[in-house]
Order: structure tokens, then C-alpha cells, then sequence
């Protein structure tokens, strides 16, 4: 990664972010600009979201779900 690249990160889930937050810090210490961040799912009932609004780029998922209840629910 070079510092004129523009990165946007995809991963499989969204729940407390961490592993979103460690791949930009590697994009930071390289120079890299973080663009956008996708997800397949984001899991809704976790803090992820939240902590990654502050990096002050669009955020995507494909599919959220929820809990309602017992049950799992797509939003």
C-alpha cells in the first residue's frame, strides 16, 4: 500500500468493528486514504457501526440483521 492509494476495505461481517479499525490503521501508517467500507453483514445489535461513522466515510452492507425477540431478523 502506498500513500497515493485510495483503499476501500470489504469484509464478511460487521459486528465490533475491530477487525475493519486494525486494516485502517495499517492504511494510516502507510499513507493510504480509506475511501469506503463494505460488509456482507453487519450485525445490528453490535457497536460496529458506531465505531467506524467516526472515520467519516460511507459505510455499506449488503445485508443487516437484527435480533427482534429470540429471533434473527434481515432489516
Amino acid at each position: 500500500i502506498s500513500p497515493s492509494d485510495r483503499v476501500v476495505i470489504y469484509d464478511d461481517f460487521l459486528a465490533s468493528a475491530a477487525t475493519i479499525l486494525a486494516l485502517v490503521d495499517i492504511c494510516k501508517q502507510s499513507g493510504a486514504t480509506v475511501v469506503s467500507i463494505g460488509v456482507v453483514i453487519e450485525k445490528t445489535w453490535m457497536d460496529g457501526r458506531a465505531r467506524l461513522e467516526a472515520l467519516g466515510v460511507p459505510i455499506y452492507a449488503a445485508c443487516r440483521v437484527g435480533i427482534k425477540g429470540k429471533r434473527l431478523e434481515i432489516l
